[in-house]
């Protein structure tokens, strides 16, 4: 739940050793699916009618504007948002798996690790990993 996010965090940090390496604790508060909806430039990729207008007409949302790290349900959202196109989402590895190779890993980079801060502590992590190739 929500409520349990700082807990989780305090416990985290308490409870774990950090020498000789520090761990790091990435949550996607309530599911991974919030970063994949602030990643909305994919849902034109998926099918072209799923602009973010039509999302915001029929849920009452805006992936472009609003806080996806607020939602309480983003694996629904995005099902819900797919299936105006009878394109189906569930948490299989096909369905994942095509919504991530939908995604444009430098706006996630550039502007969705900026606005969700475990997102952005993720990218910090693996950003030297990817300089070093």
């Amino acid at each position: 739940q929500r409520d349990d996010v700082d807990r989780l965090r305090q416990g985290f940090e308490f409870r774990l050793p950090n020498d000789p390496i520090t761990p790091a604790l990435i949550l996607a508060i309530m599911e991974i699916e919030a970063w994949f909806l602030a990643e909305y430039s994919h849902f034109l990729r998926i099918h072209p009618k799923l602009s973010t207008e039509r999302i915001r007409r029929e849920f009452d949302f805006d992936p472009a504007n609003d806080d996806m790290a607020l939602r309480d349900r983003p694996a629904e959202d995005l099902e819900n948002i797919y299936f105006l196109e009878a394109i189906p989402y569930h948490k299989t590895r096909e369905h994942v798996g095509r919504t991530v190779n939908s995604l444009d890993f430098s706006i996630i980079q550039n502007q969705v690790a900026t606005k969700i801060s475990d997102l952005g502590k993720l990218v910090r992590v693996i950003e030297p990993f990817f300089q070093a190739l």
